[in-house]
């Protein structure tokens, strides 16, 4: 949970600020001191604070200005017009607070909040207030290790993050390929596009599209869905930003709450992130039930991966879980795959070696995993796709459907 707070007085600024606090221990509280401030930064928050004797813009003017963005509008007044302060509650939906009474009031508002958290309710409004809670928005990333977003669903999505320290090396191909094999094998996934700077999951699964990650933000989160793309296999798509320069608008707040979303609506989401440590790709890892990193033969790569996993340790995230993939392994090298296990101390699941047919296939407009033609690179796909299905619910839920007696036309072209 995100709050703001504005108003003349510190020491009551502070009061709220340490009531959320004492309730909602790893919420966010921000104290503003500037009118204008609150005005442009305030629609980006969950609730706001307001006092109604604020200097500068009418404080009502503000308070319907944050209202009309979802944003939680509270007025802290010691108005004893009742009548006055009924109406005005009745005509904008906003909430007032006696100045008199604060903790009483705070704690009264969000203990519901802790008490539905804590008892797991399964109620739709439970849920909300779950994925509100669970998410920790504004929490560093060391305080989420143990984030469990997905506790109401029967079979909870797999979260699955693809990173590459490098541009280059094969990491947006892998990703895009994987989730239209699981796709094809009749999950309901979602492939999402975390790489913020130099987002391509677009181009490689040959969809044209003016939506983007904005419109996630900019909406309603419980409105997801009519962000998403389709893909011919079934595959939903979240695109990333069309305008690299936004990427400040994807905080670590808003990253896990389109994640906590999308797993309340699929069964497995795949996604690619990109080769920088910022906040969507560290969340992406941190609360993923498989990571694997993409590298390749070439040292200078591997001494990228090597950074990007000691950095991400360093920053909190756990990267117990991460598995590399070597892609585009030549039939010659000098570099072995000893080498780099003596130097990346992460397991390897797979070498894919190159395969000559991708980028025709990827010119014809298919994904490499619809042609029959690169037998290699899907092989390598197949095998990461079985280690996602592997010791989660999708293997489950596989038996259950009988979707092992499926032909291998149906489970994808190319296996």
């Amino acid at each position: 949970m995100k709050c703001i707070i504005y108003m003349n007085n510190p020491s009551v600024a502070n009061e709220i600020r340490d009531a959320i606090k004492e309730i909602l221990p790893f919420s966010r509280v921000d104290i503003v001191d500037g009118c204008m401030e609150c005005f442009t930064k305030g629609t980006s928050y969950d609730y706001a604070f307001i006092s109604d004797n604020n200097e500068g813009m009418p404080w009502m003017d503000l308070m319907f200005h944050l209202a009309a963005s979802s944003v939680g509008v509270y007025f802290l007044t010691d108005n004893i017009d009742k009548e006055l302060i009924k109406n005005i509650k009745e005509a904008s939906g906003l909430s007032a607070i006696n100045s008199n009474n604060i903790s009483q009031e705070i704690q009264s508002m969000f203990s519901g909040m802790a008490d539905e958290d804590s008892s797991g309710s399964q109620s739709e409004a439970g849920d909300e207030l779950e994925e509100r809670e669970a998410a920790e928005p504004g929490a560093s990333l060391a305080s989420i290790q143990d984030y469990t977003l997905l506790k109401s669903r029967k079979y909870p999505a797999v979260i699955v993050s693809i990173h590459g320290a490098k541009g280059g090396v094969g990491k947006t191909a892998i990703a895009a390929n994987a989730a239209v094999m699981l796709a094809n094998y009749g999950y309901k996934a979602i492939a999402v596009d975390f790489d913020i700077e130099n987002g391509n999951l677009l181009n490689v699964l040959h969809i044209v599209t003016d939506k983007d990650l904005k419109d996630v933000i900019k909406g309603n989160y419980h409105q997801t869905e009519s962000s998403f793309e389709n893909h011919p296999t079934g595959l939903a798509v979240l695109p990333s930003l069309k305008i690299p320069a936004e990427s400040e608008m994807i905080t670590a707040e808003v990253a896990e709450r389109i994640i906590g979303r999308l797993a309340r609506i699929f069964e497995v989401i795949i996604i690619d992130t990109g080769s920088l440590e910022i906040d969507p790709m560290l969340v992406a890892m941190q609360v993923s039930t498989k990571s694997y990193i993409v590298t390749t033969f070439d040292m200078t790569v591997v001494a990228k991966t090597y950074d990007l996993i000691e950095n991400t340790n360093m920053m909190g995230v756990d990267i117990a879980k991460l598995k590399l993939v070597i892609n585009r392994v030549p039939k010659k090298t000098s570099v072995s795959k000893s080498d780099i296990s003596g130097y990346i101390n992460i397991p390897i699941l797979v070498q894919i070696p190159e395969d000559d047919e991708v980028l025709p296939s990827q010119n014809t407009g298919f994904t490499a995993v619809e042609s029959r033609k690169c037998k290699n690179f899907s092989k390598g796909i197949m095998h990461i796709v079985d280690d996602i299905i592997k010791d989660t619910q999708l293997s489950q839920k596989e038996t259950d459907k009988s979707k092992s007696k499926q032909s291998p036309e149906k489970r994808g072209a190319a296996i």
